[in-house]
């Protein structure tokens, strides 16, 4: 929005390897110990299906040089895509689809340089809302959406993403407020979430969430300004950047303009 970038300075540290592990864990027990897995892990996040009992908790932590690892991707789809590709014909199957798919044995590891661990090939088509809010709020508000989610049987075929992410300065930023959770809510590109992500959005913003820019969201101009303490200063850098709206698309014009 600000025109075209010409330099981009980084800070850096030097190149590290990192040991990936993923297992099931039951959801009770996740909920009671995530702050305690956070501090003994570099990185940790879980998924979380919700029409099962259990989420896949995925951590990474510092280890020895080794070689890259086989397999470019963290999980095998195909299994899981066979299941969407059912709830999309006949959604009311989602629940029980689920769980079995949860009762199977889910663990796996791998180890290399942290540029081939960090990325996972992702190629199923899916839609995405993210919100980051307070972290002390994270997994009530997790826990509220999928209640109701299971409450109405609703068919949300793919998992929640829940992560903890560390605080910023950037005037824009959903973590410029401090430490906060992230919840990604997902569902599969063939099957409708216009309606889900919405009701979903208001108990996010209801538990103080400002959304992820590059993801599903219903904000407007009102909004930016009532969550972004700086959003009067970003939208005047912004204006004497580019008077003429020249780097503006629609969905920015209704944000930024």
């Amino acid at each position: 929005m600000f025109g075209v970038a010409t330099e981009i300075e980084a800070a850096v540290v030097p190149a590290f390897h990192l040991a990936e592990r993923i297992e099931k864990r039951r959801w009770e027990e996740i909920r009671e110990s995530y702050d305690e897995l956070a501090q003994q892990h570099r990185h940790i996040e879980f998924w979380f299906f919700p029409h099962s009992d259990y989420v896949i908790l995925k951590t990474l932590d510092p280890c020895d040089p080794c070689d890259p690892p086989p397999s470019t991707t963290d999980m095998e789809e195909a299994t899981f895509r066979l299941i969407l590709d059912i709830s999309a014909r006949l959604p009311f199957l989602t629940p029980v689809l689920q769980r079995l798919m949860m009762k199977s044995g889910i663990s796996g590891s791998r180890r290399g340089p942290a540029h081939s661990i960090f990325p996972s090939d992702r190629t199923i088509r899916f839609e995405e809302m993210e919100y980051e809010m307070p972290r002390a709020v994270g997994l009530e508000a997790l826990a509220e959406v999928v209640g109701w989610i299971r409450k109405k049987r609703l068919p949300v075929t793919f998992p929640f993403e829940y992560r903890t992410v560390a605080a910023d300065d950037i005037w824009m930023s959903p973590m410029n407020a401090g430490p906060v959770a992230a919840i990604s809510m997902h569902q599969y590109a063939k099957m409708p979430w216009q309606q889900l992500f919405a009701a979903a959005e208001a108990t996010f913003r209801g538990a103080g969430g400002r959304p992820h820019w590059a993801k599903r969201h219903r904000l407007n101009r009102a909004d930016v300004t009532a969550l972004y303490p700086m959003a009067g200063r970003y939208t005047a850098v912004r204006r004497a950047a580019d008077p003429h709206g020249k780097f503006l698309n629609p969905h920015l014009e209704t944000l930024f303009a």
